[in-house]
Order: structure tokens, then sequence, then C-alpha cells
């Protein structure tokens, strides 16, 4: 006969086998769980964007801004605050080099060989009225080096933004919001096999405040997290995998890739004689039958912005760099934020435009730490030809980072 203590012994036991199961069994599924940390370091955007340390949700002006903020689509620029139909457009080209030899991209503590970046953006809004409403797309390409045991392998990375937007200004212009929906697609080619295929659609929503008559703004926007779908292509077969073990040549194929959500806010103040927030007449002066509104065109100004950035979790994620050496480092377990601080002025009226900034680029690894970049930049009227042109410059400099571009647009 099982004494007392015998039985309590075995139920403990089988207790203890039964823990031990079914951790090893959620062990096994979080490692063979693999998905893409979709988090962007280091700033990707327009000159003006980049120079003023990314602290730009509040200033959220013209069509460089959809994708920082969706309020951009409907606030207008003092120039045409008395217009009833107005449209702005941003089309930017940048080259970017980065630092010789190999640098930590995504401050995984893995750095790699990067090549020339290519940065291309075009944003187009119309405004009816008080309503707005907007196209942008975005392209960026560059190739990235992966260490291995026995050899360097080299990716070409190439990664697409496109979306649609709509805004609105509400309290005679004092506040205005907007939506837009982008859908991004990432692709990780290997010239030898073939590519791999990240595509993932979100919606962002955003704000501004900003009282006519006063020289600050305040700004927020949101996106919410998403999982997006993996496909592959291989240069035999462009439906499906080069190999039934779910790899494709030397990666093995994600899960599927994971936006974390992201909050940011900010506030912005403008010294100086132009006027930051005049308020809109939207063109209603025409049909109240008004003389149109006579207003001072000052140019020069110091516009002062501080955002912060607040970056939710990835679940089972990890790392770019990871995944192309074909190894394991979580990313994204836990929130992280971002600082950023930036400044402008027109210094010398219709020619010359600098700016400054700086943000802090957090860790999602937790064994390396977040760093601090400094940032610069400047745009610089070329001529008058069809258009009014100018050439921009901006570098961005941190820990293991440099990174700098050139560019043409179109100056307002």
């Amino acid at each position: 006969m099982m004494s007392g203590t015998d039985r309590r012994a075995r139920t403990a036991l089988a207790i203890l086998l039964a823990a031990t199961l079914v951790t090893t069994s959620a062990t096994a599924r979080a490692q063979d769980q693999l998905n893409i940390d979709f988090f962007q370091g280091p700033l990707v955007s327009s000159g003006r964007v980049v120079g003023m340390g990314g602290a730009f949700v509040s200033v959220a002006e013209g069509a460089d801004a959809h994708l920082v903020n969706p309020a951009s689509l409907a606030i207008r620029y003092p120039y045409a605050a008395d217009e009833w139909f107005d449209w702005d457009y941003a089309i930017s080209f940048r080259s970017d080099s980065f630092k010789e030899g190999s640098i930590d991209l995504d401050r995984s503590g893995r750095a790699g060989g990067y090549d020339r970046s290519l940065l291309f953006q075009l944003g187009v809004n119309i405004k009816l009225g008080r309503l707005g409403i907007g196209v942008h797309a975005q392209g960026q390409t560059y190739e990235l080096d992966a260490e291995f045991v026995d050899r360097t392998k080299t990716y070409r990375y190439a990664q697409t933004v496109f979306g649609l937007g709509v805004g609105y200004a509400f309290l005679d212009g004092d506040l205005t919001a907007g939506v837009f929906a982008p859908v991004v697609r990432s692709q990780v080619t290997d010239p030898d096999t073939g590519t791999v295929t990240l595509e993932e659609s979100d919606i962002v929503v955003g704000a501004v405040f900003a009282p006519h008559g006063k020289q600050y703004r305040f700004g927020g926007a949101f996106r919410g997290e998403a999982i997006g779908r993996i496909t592959t292509g291989s240069n035999e077969d462009q439906t499906g995998f080069v190999d039934d073990a779910g790899t494709l040549g030397a990666l093995r194929v994600p899960n599927g890739v994971v936006i974390p959500w992201e909050l940011s806010a900010g506030f912005s103040w403008m010294f100086g004689p132009r006027d930051y927030n005049p308020l809109p007449s939207f063109g209603e002066w025409t049909y109240l039958g008004l003389e149109r509104p006579d207003r001072l065109r000052e140019r020069k100004y110091l516009l002062l912005s501080a955002d912060i950035v607040l970056t939710g979790p990835s679940k089972d994620s990890i790392g770019v760099q990871a995944w192309l050496q074909n190894e394991v480092q979580q990313s994204g377990k836990q929130a992280s934020f971002s600082p950023r601080v930036g400044a402008e002025a027109e210094i010398w009226k219709d020619v010359l435009v600098v700016r400054t900034g700086s943000y802090y680029e957090p860790s999602r690894f937790e064994a390396t730490s977040g760093r601090v970049h400094a940032t610069a930049g400047f745009d610089l009227f070329l001529l008058d030809l069809l258009w009014q042109w100018k050439g921009n410059f901006v570098l961005d400099v941190a820990d293991d980072y440099v990174n700098w571009g050139v560019g043409v647009g179109f100056w307002h």
C-alpha cells in the first residue's frame, strides 16, 4: 500500500513533469516563431524633417509631412490662408552616403557594411476650403552586407511606402485633423536565389492645435499595431520557396512582420515677424462680397520644436541584421521612447533656410543602449526655371553612424 508521503511525492513529480513539458513546448513554439520587428531607428524622411531632428509632428506643414502627421493634408501655409483652392507638392531626391566601413544601422550591436542609399519622395495634396486630400509615395534602396563564417553576403534592400489621406480644418482652422492609410512594402533580394517580400498596411491619425494669432502649436499622431504578410519568390520559381525547409538561399523566411504601435506628441513655437497661425478665411471672402484680406508677408523667423515618440513592443520578433545572419536576437521586447528637438530659421530672405536638431534613437535590444543623434541641414534657392528650385543638404551623426545626403526639390 502506498503511503501518503509517497502519493504526495508522485503527485509533485507529475506536476513538475507537466510544467516542464508545457515550458518546453512553449519555448519550442517561441523558437519556431520568427517575426521581423519593423522599427526604423535612424530617421528616414525629407531633408527638412531629418534636419530638424524629426521634431515635426506639431509643425506639420507641407506635403512632405504626410507620413509624420496626416493633419498636414489640410494645414495651410500662411500665403495660402485666404484661398479656397490650394495645392501643395513635395518632390525630393536624396543620395545618401554612409561612412566607409561597417555601421550599426539598427543599434543591434551588429555592424554591417552599407552602400549608397537612394531616397525618393513625392507628396501631393489639394485643399478645397477646409478639406484636404492627398497621396504620398516614398522609396528607398541600398545594399547591405551580412557576415557569415565562410563568406560575406551582399543583399539588396528596397522599401516603398504609398498611401492616401484626408484632413479637415475645424474651429476656423484652430484644430486640424487627418487620417492616412499607408501600404509599406519591403523587399530583400539575394541575387543568387530570390527575394523575400514583407508587405503591410496601417492607419495613421493625427491632429494639430494652432490657435490663430498665437505663435505656438501642439500636435500629435498615432499609428496602430499591424501584422504584415510575407511572400517569397525564387529565381527559378517566382511563386514559392527555393526548397521545402522554409528557407530562401541562406535565409530562413520569417512568419511575418510586426509594425509596433507608435504615439508621438510635440510642441513648437515661432519667433520673429512671420505669422505662425494666421486666421484662415479659406476663400470665403469671395462669396461674402468682402475684400481680400491684406496680410503682412514676412519671411524671417526662428522656429523651435520638441517631440516625444513612444513605440510599442513587438511580440516574438527579431532584428533585421540578426535575421540576415540566421541568428535569433530578440527585438522590441519592451516599449521604447525617443525625445527630439529641432530648430529652423530663414536667415537670408528667399535664399537660405538653415536647420539643426537632435534626437535619441532607442535600442530595441536588451544587450545594447540607445544613442543620441545630431542633425543639421539647409535649403538654398537655386533658380527659377518652370518652377522655383532649391538644393538641400542634410547630415545625421551618431555613435557608429554617419549619414549625409544632398538633393533637389521645390522652393516655397
